[in-house]
This record gives C-alpha cells, sequence and structure tokens, in this order.
C-alpha cells in the first residue's frame, strides 16, 4: 500500500494587520473541521498567500499587513474546501501460489489428524517500501567517505514460541509464495506460507534457510533480510517441499552503516553520498538524540516539498515520490517518502524509530492512507510525522512542530494508527513543552511570544489553562510587520493551545 498525505484546501483573505481595531468570531475546537475566515473592509487588491493547516485538524487563517485605513473586521460566510478524492490504494497482485497434490499408490491409512491450527496473525513491520532501483550506469559511481556512523539497537522484543509442525495427511497443499523474490537489505517481507488447499487452514511447517547470514524466516513465514547476497528458503509440510530464492539486495542506509558498498546501485550511491553531507553539515558530537532528531525533521520539512500531482487528474504522479529518492534527489514527495527518509536518518544515527502506517482525516473528514514515523527517545515510543509539519502548498523556510515527538493523545483525533505499533504517551519530550512553551496564564502570553518571537521561530505555538484567544494582533503589531495566520484554539489535557504563523520571516 502507497500511503498519502491528507490535503486540506482554505480560502484565504487579505486583512490590515497593522493600524486595525479587531472584532473575532467565536472560536470553535479544531477537531469540528470548522474554518475561521477574517477579512477587512475595504481589503487590498493583493491575495493573501495559502497555506494549508499542518499540525491539527483545523484549517488556518491568513492575513496580509496594508497601508489602509483603520476598519472593523467582519466574518463572511464561510467558503467550503472543494472535496477531494481518497487516495488510490496501490493494489498488489495476487501473491502467487503453488499447489501440489500427492496420488498415494496405495489406499493411505490417514493418521491422526491434530486439530489444524489457525493461522497466527503476523505483527504489521514498519518497513519502507521497496525504492525502484535504476538501471546500472556504466561508469563507477563516486563514492564519499563516510564518517563512522552508529549502528542501530535492535529491538529487545520477545521471541514467541512457535507452534508444533504439522505432520498429519492433506490431500493437496497450496504454497503462497512471496511475489517480489528481490528484497532491500534491513527489510522485512510477506509471509511464506502453506495451507490446506481443501480448506484453507494454515498449516504450520518448518523451514531452512541455504545462507542464514543473508535472510533468516521467523515460525510463521515472515522473511527478514541482514545482509546483500542469495539465498535459499525450503518450506516443509505435510510431506511436501518447496524452495524458493531470495536475493537481497543493497542500500545507503546499510553502506552507511556498514561500510559495504557491494551491489549498490547509481541511485542508492547518490543517496549515500546526500546523506553523509547531510549528517556531516547538521550533526555535532555533542548533540542529544532530541537535537539529532529536531535537525533531521527541519532538514526533510525545509528541503521537501508535497508533491500536488497526487491530487491531480491530470499528472502522473512518479514512483519516486514514494521513497528517499523523492525526498533526498528530486525534493518532491508524499508522505510514505517522507517516513522512508527520516527512517534512513536513524538508522545511520542508530536512534531506534519505526516507519508507522494507519489513517489520516482529510478536511472532509474521510480517512485517507498515511505514513509517519514512531521514535523512540529515553525507552518511550513518540509520533513524528514530517508530512503534517510541512505546509501545502510549500512555503519555503516554515516549519511547523504539530506533530514533533507526541503522545497519541496529542494527533487531535484525525489520526488512526494500524494493528501492532507500540503506544506513545509520553511527553518528556513533546516539543511545545519541551521547548517551554507553556504559561500559567493567559495574562503572560505577550512575554511568552516576545521571548519566542526572539528566538526566531516562524510558527509560536503556546499553552495556557483559560479556553480563550489572546489579543494577539494587538502584541503581535509591537513586534512583526507581515502576513500572520493561526490555527483555532484546540485543548490538549488542561491547556488550551493556541499557534501563530509568522509568514514572512
Amino acid at each position: 500500500m502507497k500511503y498519502c498525505k491528507t490535503l486540506s484546501i482554505v480560502c484565504c483573505f487579505s486583512v490590515l494587520l497593522t493600524g486595525c481595531s479587531f472584532s473575532f468570531p467565536s472560536v470553535k475546537d479544531s477537531e469540528s473541521n470548522s474554518l475561521v475566515l477574517v477579512t477587512s473592509t475595504p481589503a487590498p487588491t493583493s491575495a493573501a498567500v495559502p497555506v494549508t493547516e499542518a499540525g491539527s485538524n483545523a484549517d488556518i487563517f491568513i492575513s496580509s499587513p496594508s497601508d489602509g485605513p483603520t476598519t472593523t473586521l467582519e466574518t463572511p460566510t464561510p467558503v467550503s474546501a472543494p472535496s477531494l478524492e481518497p487516495e488510490e490504494t496501490a493494489t498488489s497482485s495476487p501473491v502467487p501460489t503453488v499447489t501440489i497434490a500427492v496420488v498415494p499408490t496405495d489406499t493411505p491409512v490417514p493418521t491422526s489428524t491434530p486439530s489444524p491450527t489457525s493461522s497466527p496473525t503476523p505483527v504489521p513491520t514498519a518497513v519502507p517500501s521497496n525504492t525502484p532501483t535504476p538501471a546500472q550506469s556504466t561508469s563507477s559511481p563516486t563514492v564519499t567517505s563516510k564518517p563512522t556512523a552508529t549502528p542501530k539497537p535492535a529491538s529487545a522484543t520477545a521471541t514467541p514460541t512457535p507452534p508444533p509442525v504439522f505432520t498429519g495427511y492433506v490431500e493437496r497443499v497450496t504454497f503462497y509464495i512471496p511475489q517480489d523474490l528481490s528484497i532491500p537489505v534491513g527489510n522485512a517481507m510477506n509471509r511464506y506460507y502453506a495451507v490446506n488447499s481443501a480448506t484453507s487452514e494454515y498449516l504450520q511447517g518448518s523451514y531452512t534457510v541455504s545462507n542464514s547470514s543473508v535472510a533468516s524466516i521467523s515460525y510463521n513465514g515472515t522473511i527478514t533480510t541482514k545482509k546483500p547476497g542469495t539465498t535459499d528458503i525450503t518450506l516443509t509440510v505435510a510431506g511436501r517441499t518447496k524452495t524458493i530464492t531470495i536475493t537481497v539486495t543493497n542500500t545507503s542506509a546499510y553502506a552507511y552503516v556498514t561500510g559495504d558498498m557491494s551491489g549498490l546501485s547509481q541511485t542508492e550511491t547518490k543517496i549515500y553520498n546526500i546523506v553523509i553531507d547531510t549528517l556531516s553539515s547538521l550533526i555535532t558530537s555533542g548533540m542529544s538524540d532530541y537535537d539529532k532528531v529536531k535537525a533531521i525533521h527541519d532538514f526533510i520539512v525545509l528541503n521537501t516539498a508535497y508533491d500536488m500531482a497526487y491530487y491531480s487528474s491530470s499528472e502522473t504522479i512518479s514512483d519516486a515520490s514514494f521513497t528517499v529518492e523523492g525526498v533526498l534527489i528530486n525534493h518532491v514527495a508524499v508522505c510514505q517518502g517522507y517516513a522512508e527518509t527520516f527512517d534512513l536518518f536513524m538508522t545511520c544515527l542508530g536512534i531506534e524509530d519505526m516507519v508507522a502506517t494507519g489513517y489520516k482525516k482529510d478536511s472532509q473528514g474521510n480517512n485517507i492512507p498515511h505514513a509517519w514515523n514512531l521514535v523512540q527517545l529515553d525507552g518511550d515510543w513518540y509520533n513524528i510525522d514530517t508530512t503534517s509539519d510541512d505546509p501545502t502548498p510549500d512555503t519555503k523556510g516554515y516549519v511547523s512542530y504539530q506533530y514533533f515527538l507526541i503522545p497519541d493523545s496529542f494527533t487531535l483525533s484525525d489520526m488512526t494508527i494500524d494493528d501492532g505499533f507500540p503506544v506513545c504517551t509520553a511527553t518528556n519530550y513533546t516539543y511545545t513543552i519541551y521547548e517551554g512553551h507553556i504559561i500559567d496564564s493567559i495574562s503572560s502570553y505577550e512575554d511568552k511570544f516576545a521571548e519566542l518571537f526572539a528566538q526566531g521561530l516562524t510558527e509560536i505555538t503556546i499553552l495556557y489553562p483559560e479556553y480563550e484567544s489572546p489579543d494577539f494582533t494587538t502584541i503581535i503589531g509591537r513586534y512583526y510587520q507581515g502576513r500572520i495566520g493561526y490555527y483555532p484554539l484546540y485543548k490538549r489535557g488542561d491547556y488550551t493551545v493556541f499557534t501563530v504563523l509568522l509568514l514572512d520571516l
């Protein structure tokens, strides 16, 4: 399945920021999808630049400065956003099957057949999809030497006890063989298993791997790759056997961590060199894991534009937009490419993470397939969504932190994660908490705004107890002259969250 960012389209109006008195409509909760619009009379001739929400399920109000006379702003009738077609989920071809029948020469005496073991449901493995490998160049690509890397730690998970192998008599056995027998190193693959052809019941078999240093297979048939190379995997069940050959290809992440450049494609070599240059310029020896995660988050957001071809009926979206190639080489991608790129950098930095899959609501409330990341800091898991933190259409120099290291409770009910992923409850490293954006009273809003503005932030989020809007236009006018936007208020626990966007910094 390919995953893509949900898109909200908002109607934006120009307003007077300086020399104006403002009257505000009642503020609604962000989860209601309400669009807060404020306009001026008369309106400036230049239209405000639209910005799509990146951090909550609410739309953004945008305003522009003007030298016009003092006016009182009124609330116009909201304009409905056009409906969006749900994402077309990539349809994979059926898994090839091989049915083997045994015709006994003598009438067999069936052995006592134990109750068939029901098919275990595999835990989803958060893995990027395979990056298309371009044709090899005849010339050898140049490889930049890399700094010493810290291997990514392995997840500490208990090994389940496998059920007993089925040894009874079955007239026909159907083997389900993975379709793509070429797998990037570090990935896990769909299962290789067998069923009773007559009943479709799962048959527990035994597996042998000819080269266990290249790949391994779990008792339920999930193949995990280890290093580039080739290996045969044989499944034996109910007196039948079937062997498949798996080719494991090299990737830039594996090459970075191990130094093994063998078989690296031209595209992967280019990605490898970009990763080295990026980490050398962004990461220093004294940085904490939080600082490293933030540096990579900001790098991806600032250097990538969401691929709007995804929503176009006249344009064809490139397969590269679903991969690291889209982010690091083309600088255009959809959510799957964003998530895979973040995962690549975390692998190189030795920080535990995974690509999470699930759904995100669009502006019409429809669930759209979506991908983001879970990252582990100090033993706790956090959500991090670089796609949702990147404005659409792209706004140069703008980074949001609405989805930076947040618990599940902070996703504002607009995201649903698939089963099998870790639960995220910690808030120690959540951006607004860790960076000190909480105040005891709305009366301290201006002092906190001035402090954060002095840091050069383009998005200023402040949390306070009262559920009301601060007089932010008057406050901002003392520090900043330019276009602004804001999210409607929403609650996170005991605090109200109010976010202002400074679009001309």
